[in-house]
């Protein structure tokens, strides 16, 4: 079953983008013990269906977060929020006691993905995707759609649909591009069977191969 699920108490995200700015958003971390415990459960629950990050290099990102070796790439970054945010999420839905709010994780990730540079790259667009998934959880379908013409977009123009044997990259980077990639078709196709709009990724300019089982 598909951890799309929506508690009656659960509230849509309303936040607009005058709340992204730096006055507005706290970028507070929570405890270390409370963050460890997020990032399990979203390995455990989220990550066997849309394998978009790497563990290891996700989990050295999310060290260095409570150091002074923190990355300065705001796709990290945001990578970092949507994480803790969906997982947050997932815990007071399932009724658990949950002191963090996952809304404010989730301001905090769209303030990072607004400062995505114009240059297109894989680990943004990894962002994006987790963002859909959030959205989802949210059944937030505007804001979703939103974030799916972009990711859309940004997977077409790195080539994420073409044969991956041909750009002849190394094997993990390949092997982490057709994760990226067949995890934005489910999101896309699923999202738009709820909405009843057409997929936005075509089936006949796709012959990437499909990614290693894990």
């Amino acid at each position: 079953m598909l951890p799309f699920y929506r508690s009656q108490s659960a509230e849509t995200t309303t936040e607009n983008d005058d709340d992204l700015t730096d006055a507005n958003t706290s970028f507070a971390l929570p405890s270390k013990a409370s963050a460890d415990k997020l990032v399990q459960a979203y390995f455990n629950s989220w990550h066997p269906l849309f394998p978009v990050l790497h563990r290891p290099s996700f989990q050295w990102d999310f060290e260095a977060m409570y150091t002074e070796k923190a990355s300065k790439d705001p796709a990290h970054f945001a990578q970092l929020w949507l994480v803790l945010a969906i997982a947050a999420r997932d815990a007071i839905a399932k009724g658990s006691d949950m002191p963090e709010d996952p809304a404010k994780f989730f301001l905090r990730a769209r303030y990072f993905i607004r400062q995505l540079p114009q240059k297109l790259s894989v680990h943004g667009l990894k962002a994006l995707i987790l963002a859909q998934l959030y959205c989802f959880a949210e059944e937030n379908y505007d804001l979703l759609w939103t974030y799916k013409v972009q990711a859309v977009g940004w997977a077409l123009k790195l080539g994420l649909h073409r044969n991956q044997k041909k750009m002849k990259l190394g094997p993990l980077t390949t092997e982490m591009r057709k994760r990226v990639f067949w995890s934005l078709y489910v999101v896309d196709a699923f999202s738009s069977a709820i909405v009843g709009l057409p997929k936005l990724l075509d089936d006949r300019q796709i012959d990437t191969e499909f990614p290693a089982d894990t």
